[in-house]
């Protein structure tokens, strides 16, 4: 369904953004 594709690129997007700012606070890993 369009709504389950929706929730998955919203939760891909936090874990980018997530991912982004634990890049930020620990460049090594």
């Amino acid at each position: 369904t369009s709504d389950l594709s929706a929730k998955l690129e919203t939760i891909s997007m936090n874990t980018q953004i997530r991912a982004k700012k634990k890049n930020k606070r620990n460049p090594f890993h």
